[in-house]
């Protein structure tokens, strides 16, 4: 938590968001590879959401295949920037396809229904988030759209597992969201690869507890999922679509947020990396200056100081007993970044939020 005693640590413990706070209870505690650090590394499992945690299950390498199985979800989702990757994911998918894999893309999209609901409702019923990352995916606003939204179903529901393949070189450091993917999923560099078959193969069984695949038995391609949103999900999603659609600045909507913090010490019997979640009522005075009244598990408190300035944000997270220090980026209608304690910066941590209402 963002108190006093310093210990290192390398693990990550993912949470529950408030809406599910009675299910994690439940379930046991897992640990997995630290959070926003490891570009070099690539093993990891995926952060970018809300506030206030319970520890539960998440680590797609460990994540047991009776909790993700149905007959009626997509094996794959691919997402991929179309223009820069699209012959590589058909060629990738024919692999897929000729071990019984199952795929879906953008491309598969039919016509007379919205766009995004179809996107959306298959990337919500994947069993696997497979992203072909380069440079042109990491500024794709809707590729994000996409990221964000698999990533907040897998820490709720558990599924889709995120992997990515890096299919070119460039500073992944650069983009926030992309950095906090490289530290926190297991992905595979498709330079470490002999050949293109060599990195379909290496993907098909390092995702084999999710997905079983048959050694060489020809399947017909399946046919494009139709899967539509929910009335809930649709309400849930409006608000970050009206952000992607905007052709002027993003006002933040005053309300209601979730999100967390994650304490890389062991504190208070919680395992180093915890989140924790946060909720907090924030009020947006014009388009950046803000402040906030809230609760998480250390105790009440007020956002001061709050600032937006461009996709820059900060604002101070006062207990009244200390302060803590909020930097980071807004993306869309969510912002994510790290925190620091006051006076001491060397205690910090990775933090997220976004809005609920």
């Amino acid at each position: 938590m963002e108190t006093t005693q310093s210990q290192p640590a390398s693990l990550l413990v993912i949470g529950q968001n408030l809406q599910f706070r009675t299910l994690a209870t439940q379930l046991d505690t897992a640990s997995i590879n630290g959070f926003l650090k490891c570009c070099s590394s690539q093993q990891s499992t995926l952060a970018v959401t809300n506030c206030h945690w319970r520890c539960w299950k998440s680590s797609p390498a460990l994540q047991p295949l009776s909790t993700l199985s149905s007959s009626n979800m997509v094996d794959y989702f691919l997402s991929l920037n179309v223009a820069s990757s699209k012959n590589l994911a058909d060629r990738a998918r024919n692999f897929f396809h000729k071990h019984g894999i199952s795929t879906w893309m953008c491309t598969d999209i039919e016509g007379g229904d919205t766009y995004r609901d179809q996107i959306l409702g298959n990337v919500r019923d994947a069993k696997v988030f497979l992203i072909f990352l380069n440079e042109k995916w990491a500024q794709s606003q809707e590729c994000t759209f996409e990221y964000n939204y698999a990533m907040r179903k897998r820490l709720v529901k558990e599924k889709p597992v995120i992997m990515p393949l890096v299919t070119e070189s460039f500073d992944l450091e650069k983009y926030a969201h992309v950095d906090a993917l490289m530290a926190n999923c297991q992905g595979l560099f498709f330079s470490n690869c002999a050949t293109e078959e060599d990195a379909f193969k290496k993907i098909v069984e390092s995702l084999q507890n999710v997905v079983p695949y048959q050694a060489e038995a020809p399947a017909p391609k399946p046919a494009p999922k139709v899967a539509r949103l929910s009335d809930s999900e649709s309400k849930e999603l409006e608000i970050v679509t009206r952000s992607l659609d905007s052709n002027g600045p993003q006002i933040l909507p005053s309300g209601k947020w979730q999100g967390f913090f994650v304490d890389h010490r062991v504190l208070r019997g919680h395992s180093a990396g915890s989140k924790w979640l946060i909720d907090v009522n924030i009020t947006f005075f014009d388009l950046n200056t803000f402040t906030g009244t809230g609760i998480d598990d250390i105790g009440p408190f007020t956002f001061t100081n709050g600032f937006v300035n461009g996709t820059s944000v900060q604002f101070v997270k006062d207990y009244g007993t200390h302060r803590v220090l909020y930097e980071g980026q807004v993306m869309g209608v969510q912002m994510v970044g790290r925190w620091k304690l006051e006076p001491n910066p060397d205690i910090s941590g990775e933090w997220a939020m976004w809005p609920i209402s």
